[in-house]
């Protein structure tokens, strides 16, 4: 086992978690309404103007989200209670066994209510793992957490997996439902960030966003990394969770880069999958095809993998989607224009297909598509000017 935190660190510890609790629930509380918001868009526009909703989401002031809302306080559209350690069982056991929140959807005549169950574990190690050095760390953990409550709410809502089966889901299982889970989560945040996924005339991908969209949408998916939650997780489990579980964090950062990467580049995603080859080659499976390349991570002597981390291998993550995305071009480049349009017909409504299906929204994708192209037509830049000054 590793060793425990040493007893003259829990002091430091004790007074993080104190000092950032109220701070941990500020995050929290943005979360739920970003996500409620996008559940309940349908509903809540009967009543708020569809294009308010809209500007709420965009803003990366969630103070604005949490606002919008307030006309529905009564209805407690999301909730969240903390479960605690009453039997003291050792944090190595907890960490294994009793780590991630549970996320709910409770039917309530017309709303779709949330409730999620944190976890001790969690939420010590999401406020040990909140970066105060960072100035916008609330706002970028807001971000961070947004995208994580659309991943467990994939596998607990859209795959039935929860606390109690997540264990019988092993190896090449547990990695495909990760992957579905992490995309559909990359489509939803963007969604929950009023980025809209699909093109104007719903036959196509935009082949190429708008610029500014472009940049909105790399400024989302660059700060959705704040929180060292699940690395404080790891230094806690057991030395022998092993290089496999190395392996598959390492091709489920990568994964997650190529997918953020595609989609801000205007190219459809349907279908992702890593592979490492026995002498650790990357294999891309992308939108059905296979990608053989030369890359490899950086290996030890006996060919285990040296760091999973995306900080630690972000240059071969950059050549990597550069290479991708070029290939791609070239293909939708070299189909006839029939098939290129039945195409990305296609991948437009798949990704329309799993918006809907994770929200049940029928509006949702048009609004932001009117307002995406309200920006476009009229060169309000206001809000886009504001947010990069914000990390100049």
């Amino acid at each position: 086992m590793k060793s425990e935190k040493k007893t003259d660190d829990q002091q430091a510890i004790d007074a993080k978690i104190q000092q950032y609790q109220k701070s941990f629930d500020e995050i929290l509380n943005a979360v739920l309404a970003r996500v409620s918001i996008v559940l309940n868009f349908d509903i809540l526009s009967e009543t708020i103007d569809s294009a308010l909703l809209v500007k709420a989401l965009r803003s990366y002031n969630s103070k604005d989200v949490v606002e919008i809302l307030r006309p529905f306080d009564d209805q407690h559209l999301y909730h969240y209670n903390r479960h605690t350690n009453a039997n003291a069982l050792p944090r190595t056991y907890l960490q294994e066994n009793y780590f991630y929140p549970q996320f709910n959807i409770i039917p309530d005549g017309k709303f779709k209510k949330i409730g999620v169950l944190m976890t001790e574990s969690f939420t010590r190690d999401a406020i040990l793992g909140l970066d105060e050095t960072d100035p916008f760390f609330i706002e970028n953990n807001i971000n961070y957490f947004t995208k994580y409550m659309w991943h467990t709410y994939t596998h607990n809502g859209l795959q039935d997996i929860n606390h109690n089966n997540y264990k019988d889901f092993k190896g090449e299982a547990r990695e495909d439902s990760d992957y579905v889970a992490d995309s559909i989560a990359t489509y939803m945040l963007l969604t929950s960030y009023g980025i809209p996924m699909i093109g104007c005339n719903h036959d196509r991908i935009v082949a190429e966003h708008p610029e500014v969209v472009k940049d909105r949408m790399i400024f989302i998916l660059k700060n959705n990394r704040c929180n060292a939650v699940f690395r404080k997780r790891e230094d806690e489990r057991p030395e022998d969770s092993g290089n496999d579980d190395i392996e598959f964090r390492f091709k489920r950062n990568l994964l997650n880069y190529l997918a953020g990467f595609i989609l801000a580049e205007g190219l459809a995603l349907e279908d992702v999958k890593i592979y490492l080859g026995p002498s650790k080659k990357i294999i891309v499976r992308i939108n059905g095809k296979f990608i053989s390349t030369s890359e490899s991570p950086a290996t030890t002597k006996d060919n285990k993998i040296v760091s999973p981390s995306r900080n630690d291998n972000k240059a071969l993550f950059v050549r990597l989607a550069n290479h991708i995305t070029v290939l791609m071009r070239q293909q939708r480049a070299a189909a006839d224009p029939h098939s290129r349009v039945k195409i990305d017909k296609e991948a437009s409504d798949y990704i329309s297909n799993i918006i809907y299906k994770t929200t049940r929204s029928e509006k949702i994708n048009e609004s932001l598509r009117d307002e995406r192209n309200r920006i476009h037509n009229n060169g309000d830049l206001g809000f886009y000017l504001k947010m990069n000054s914000r990390v100049a």
